[in-house]
């Protein structure tokens, strides 16, 4: 969108927050590399490896799971990335090495249960499902207090 002259100053509100996204200030490296160098101030940058083996046997960086290596990578700059400020700033420095390695470990719980999760087949998109059931499969049938719940019997709220 083209502002005119007297309103440049809101042409940061206007950033795509895909374009957006792909920068932030700790991350040392382009946004499309396979090995992303970042720093929050560190001594040493550390590293992170995109290049990991899912459950089908292919790498994360082939071709063909693109759209799921970004979705990472952009869940991985939005954790500190603030929404309601105008790119490219992030949230307050205190706290972003803490979202940031938050978000880390959420990426790794997930390539780690990938084939549960079926990542290599359905991407990040399939996770709504899988997870639903991941909840089912470990809490719902174990308790038999949910099971009456859900199934509409007598259970923590039913006043019949």
């Amino acid at each position: 969108m083209q502002l005119p002259p007297e309103l440049d100053f809101l042409t940061p509100f206007y950033i795509e927050q895909s374009i957006a996204l792909r920068q932030a200030d700790w991350l040392l490296s382009d946004f499309d590399d396979y090995l992303w160098e970042y720093s929050f101030g560190y001594k040493k940058p550390k590293v992170i490896d995109w290049n990991v083996q899912l459950d089908d046997g292919s790498r994360l960086t082939d071709p063909k799971n693109k759209e799921l290596l970004d979705g990472f990578k952009y869940f991985i700059t939005g954790s500190t990335h603030s929404f309601g400020e105008p790119a490219p700033r992030t949230t307050p420095a205190a706290s972003r090495p803490e979202e940031f390695n938050r978000a880390l470990h959420i990426a790794d719980f997930l390539l780690l249960n990938a084939r549960e999760f079926q990542l290599a087949k359905y991407g990040l998109a399939g996770l709504a499902g899988m997870l639903l059931n991941l909840f089912y499969q470990r809490f719902v049938r174990t308790n038999p207090l949910l099971r009456q719940y859900i199934a509409g019997g007598r259970g923590y709220h039913s006043t019949a």
